[in-house]
């Protein structure tokens, strides 16, 4: 249910544009049947964004952890939903780059993020045990 192609039909992509929308659409039908449509799979992704919330899912004691060089945090929560719910945005990062251990290399930005997280974590615990 849950997918996002890595499409190269972006303006200025560095990739070129060999691999457009056009693509994983004819791809997901050659797999799963010609019902996968266009039209289908926008339904389809709008009653998703429904059910969960899109950008704004209702959660909470959840940090929503982004780097600008990810290619997924197009996806992502990018501005705080509520307290219980933050957002960080770490300029220069890639993929999960929070979850490496700590590097003396490691700009301070990250290593700040990691502290922040480790701080809600601890807090939402605590605050569980009460």
């Amino acid at each position: 249910e849950f997918g996002w192609y890595q499409t190269t039909n972006q303006e200025n992509g560095v990739y070129g544009h060999t691999l457009p929308l056009e693509f994983f659409e004819q791809w997901c039908q050659d797999a799963f049947g010609p019902e996968f449509t266009h039209e289908m799979m926008e339904k389809s992704i709008a009653a998703s964004n429904i059910e969960y919330g899109g950008y704004e899912p209702s959660v909470s004691n959840v940090v929503f952890v982004h780097g600008s060089i990810d290619p997924w945090h197009a996806m992502g929560v990018l501005e705080d939903l509520h307290e219980g719910a933050p957002s960080i945005y770490i300029t220069g990062t890639s993929h999960c780059a929070d979850m490496y251990p700590d590097k003396s290399s490691d700009p301070e930005e990250l290593t700040a993020a990691r502290v922040r997280i480790g701080n809600l974590v601890k807090g939402w615990v605590e605050n569980a045990k009460k």
